[in-house]
């Protein structure tokens, strides 16, 4: 959706009605792919010269039911705000694949966990169903989760983030949107 006269936000929502990451829907094979579409449209997002960011800074993010604004399913789109990436990219670089790794670095005030995938473009990857799973013993509602994915430097692949953000957490935690900076004012 374009951004308010005003606000940078950039944002990908279903056409459908969906609350949030607590939606089974989501999930299942049957629900779109909207990581992979939000990916596909980074270029709607500008710089503060008029230019798309680059796709190396480029962040995809959804907020806990917590900390949301709306009860409408959106993605945030923007990049990765500057104190985050390198520490980010370095998680990515530690993190085996196909297992989630916690990330204790980020924050003491959350539980967050980092898994890196495979792929060009996000096809093929459901974030959503994937962050579910980051949590398999301890009963994690997914609306309590946030969800963030950056490209890695390595050629095809990306970190998803997810990280406990409910109401179990202390106040402060970052959410997803502590993570990118709409404007892409460090995005060339």
């Amino acid at each position: 959706l374009r951004p308010p006269v005003g606000n940078p936000d950039t944002i990908l929502t279903p056409t459908r009605q969906v609350i949030g990451l607590e939606d089974s829907w989501l999930r299942g094979d049957d629900a779109p792919n909207y990581f992979a579409a939000a990916w596909a449209q980074r270029g709607l997002v500008k710089t503060p010269d008029g230019r798309p960011p680059s796709a190396d800074w480029t962040a995809l993010g959804v907020n806990s039911r917590s900390a949301r604004t709306q009860d409408q399913l959106h993605i945030h789109i923007g990049c990765l705000k500057p104190r985050w990436r390198g520490l980010l990219r370095a998680v990515g670089a530690r993190s085996p694949g196909d297992t989630w790794t916690p990330v204790a670095a980020l924050s003491k005030r959350s539980d967050y966990r980092a898994l890196r995938v495979v792929g060009a473009d996000l096809v093929g990857v459901n974030p959503f169903k994937l962050a579910a799973e980051a949590y398999p013993h301890e009963g994690v509602d997914p609306g309590d989760q946030l969800i963030l994915v950056i490209p890695l430097p390595e050629p095809d692949a990306f970190l998803i983030l997810t990280g406990r953000s409910g109401a179990d957490q202390l106040p402060g935690a970052p959410g997803a949107d502590d993570f990118i900076d709409p404007a892409c004012r460090a995005g060339n």
